[in-house]
């Protein structure tokens, strides 16, 4: 079938060229013949970038006058911004005219918009950020929620797994992925009341793959395929995986500069190329924000076109599993 994707093509930092340059290379990447655009934005400055690329036959322009900044609060956005390119092109998804969303703008107005517009799945109770950790093999561990929910009850915890659960079938293809959740140690007497609770629930539960409490270094390991946590933790450990990363290629770049450090460089130059490739951000970049009744992804403000293309195949793999289907099957067993 063919998925249609709309693009705000005003959100990020790096302009149209980067959305343009992502979908182009999405193309090429994963020789995607079956995926249509749908770009909103300023149609001048659109059709300038599109008019250098190879990709306009499959990719329709929707003129936007407004744009949304980052600083903008997003209640200010939801009152006075219903025209601008990002709300447009959420909006083309509720009206199922496109499959996706994907945008690289304002966080905390997409996600106003997107829960607004898209409405929430039936007995969910908040929407979840979620996106993948890097690990040694050939496919990364689902982390949520990196941040839209900074206080979770245990019923909104089991949610989670839930979803996450659906989240790595589609990303991943793992037919039973392990669940784990995020705690200070593994043992049950651990942790919180909501975790406690969280965790008796999960283990009663027979449509996951429930392996009890995992800690901080498996995030990145091999002991699960999904992690569950609140938005506060997530968020505090993404952004300390992202400083880690920023860390080594700091070191590795001051340890460079002298003669011995280069020839150390030429001598290990493929290991330290594979290891850049597995942990760049920009390989792992788009957020999906699940829970909705439709499929939205948020991509870093910083993304590149390698970064957007990754943004792009996150919501094209979410589509085609039938992620939110699956997800509405999962909770109504839980009833």
């Amino acid at each position: 079938m063919t998925v249609r994707v709309a693009i705000d093509a005003m959100g990020g930092d790096f302009g149209v060229d980067a959305v343009i340059g992502g979908v182009q290379r999405f193309v090429e990447v994963y020789n995607a013949q079956d995926v249509e655009f749908d770009l909103y934005g300023d149609c001048s400055l659109i059709e300038a970038e599109l008019s250098k690329s190879a990709i306009r036959s499959i990719v329709s322009v929707t003129h936007c006058e407004k744009c949304i900044d980052s600083a903008m609060a997003p209640a200010h956005a939801l009152r006075f911004c219903t025209d601008s390119s990002m709300c447009q092109a959420i909006k083309s998804v509720a009206d199922s005219k496109n499959d996706a969303v994907v945008s690289a703008g304002n966080t905390g107005a997409y996600m106003a918009f997107s829960k607004t517009l898209l409405h929430m799945i039936d007995d969910i109770e908040r929407p979840a950020l979620v996106s993948s950790f890097p690990r040694c093999d050939s496919h990364g561990n689902v982390v949520l929620d990196l941040g839209a929910n900074t206080e979770c009850s245990a019923d909104m915890l089991f949610q989670f797994a839930v979803m996450g659960n659906a989240v790595a079938k589609a990303w991943f293809n793992i037919e039973s992925p392990k669940i784990g959740l995020l705690n200070i140690g593994t043992e049950v007497a651990k942790g919180t009341s909501v975790l406690k609770e969280t965790y008796n629930r999960l283990k009663k539960f027979s449509c996951v793959n429930f392996i009890g409490f995992v800690e901080g270094f498996d995030l990145t390991g091999d002991k699960a395929d999904v992690i569950v946590t609140d938005g506060f933790s997530g968020n505090i450990a993404l952004k300390a995986t992202e400083g880690t990363v920023k860390f080594i290629a700091n070191v590795c770049k001051s340890n460079a500069n002298c003669a011995r450090g280069k020839l150390a460089y030429l001598l290990g130059k493929q290991a330290i190329e594979a290891v850049k490739a597995k942990i760049d951000p920009q390989t792992h970049n788009g957020a999906a924000l699940v829970g909705l009744n439709g499929i939205a992804v948020k991509s870093h403000g910083s993304a590149d076109s390698t970064g957007i293309a990754s943004a792009i195949g996150s919501a094209v793999k979410l589509v085609r599993s039938g992620f939110v289907k699956t997800v509405k099957e999962c909770i109504n067993l839980h009833k």
